[in-house]
């Protein structure tokens, strides 16, 4: 399993985060990874249709009545429009009953947010992004050569030049910033980290470099706090306006959910979870563990996997020989000898393994790939 999650490591620093919607794969196209991916129809709650033309139709979906996780931390204000490919390889949007409602005219997509979503067109054998309304047309033509997944609520998305190098722009295409950024990530709380000059700091909404680039790694804001290493190569918490919250002594760090943030430090092997003072909620006991998305925390012990709830009780045994991320809309994606399924948050497997590959449930619909190909 791979989260929201910092290890303190000399030679480089990564957010690792394994699922498909998440970063390292913020950076890049989504349905490049996603070939021969499908849809599994579930009961679809939340979602609005009406009648009428794709501009007309209501496709916002409430994730958020679940709890916070994966989706509702990635994609602010979703909807339930699908990315799906027709047999050459191109890509579309489906709704929640599987009909195509944009046409399959593109190289590659991303999830919609706020209305909007990148889209990419093949120029000259070279991908080009651009940004597509809910009735398929582009909003923001498909000239640049990279792009992020989605917009912030601040209107805001990444866009990188073909020096790679990073800007940030609105929905109507003006730059706020220049290309000044060799890395950048996505806007949270306000706050996008960027890194300038070798050292990582962050921008807000005008662009303006609110966090000084002092830091050797710097995660994402959350809960008003983000994991930072300084010089000596630990990792601590600063809050909004720089100032260390947690001081420096962890060897490994996640960002917090739900009041809690994984931790791993200088003197213990395992992890633990603690509250914004730094304090242990829950003391070091596990191999590894994860956020609490919707309220409980996958966990591995003697290499199975398993939940605890806020308190630190076990609240699904370690059964599973792996844990997708977390709970999203109230099923946990699960492996078992190779296949990958679904489980409840009794621990109850409510849809066998038997993929290949799957992906978390968003808006009542999960994908996944068949061990054979078959799609479904």
């Amino acid at each position: 399993m791979k989260i929201f999650f910092q290890k303190a490591l000399p030679e480089s620093f990564h957010i690792i985060i394994f699922i498909i919607l998440a970063y390292p794969y913020l950076m890049e196209p989504l349905m490049k990874r996603c070939l021969y991916f499908a849809f599994i129809a579930m009961c679809l709650i939340g979602c609005k249709k009406k009648s009428g033309n794709t501009q007309d139709i209501d496709y916002s979906c409430d994730c958020s009545k679940y709890g916070k996780n994966i989706i509702t931390m990635i994609i602010d204000h979703p909807l339930s429009l699908f990315p799906a490919s027709n047999d050459r390889g191109n890509w579309g949007y489906m709704n929640s009953a599987g009909n195509m409602v944009i046409n399959a005219s593109f190289k590659d997509l991303n999830w919609f947010s706020h209305d909007l979503a990148v889209a990419w067109l093949e120029s000259n054998s070279e991908l080009k992004g651009g940004v597509i309304s809910t009735d398929g047309t582009f909003a923001i033509n498909a000239i640049f050569p990279q792009l992020g997944n989605y917009f912030s609520k601040e209107g805001l998305i990444r866009v990188g030049n073909s020096y790679q190098y990073w800007a940030y722009m609105n929905g109507n295409g003006g730059l706020i910033t220049t290309y000044n950024y060799s890395e950048a990530l996505d806007f949270y709380e306000g706050r996008a980290v960027v890194k300038y000059l070798n050292r990582y700091g962050a921008i807000d909404g005008n662009g303006t470099m609110v966090i000084p680039n002092n830091y050797t790694y710097l995660g994402i804001f959350s809960e008003g706090k983000a994991f930072a290493a300084d010089f000596n190569g630990w990792l601590g918490y600063i809050g909004l306006n720089n100032d260390y919250i947690i001081s420096p002594r962890y060897s490994a760090t996640g960002i917090f959910v739900n009041g809690f943030a994984v931790v791993r430090d200088t003197v213990s092997p395992l992890f633990g979870f603690i509250n914004s003072r730094g304090d242990y909620l829950v003391s070091p006991a596990f191999d590894d563990a994860g956020p609490f998305w919707e309220y409980l925390a996958a966990v591995k012990i003697n290499n199975k996997w398993g939940f605890i709830d806020t308190l630190g009780n076990m609240a699904i045994q370690p059964q599973f020989d792996d844990i997708l991320s977390g709970f999203c809309e109230n099923l946990a994606g699960i492996e078992m000898g190779n296949l990958w399924g679904y489980a409840d948050k009794t621990g109850n497997t409510v849809i066998q393994p038997q993929f290949k590959e799957i992906d978390v449930f968003y808006c009542g619909l999960a994908m996944v790939l068949f061990d054979d190909m078959h799609t479904g």
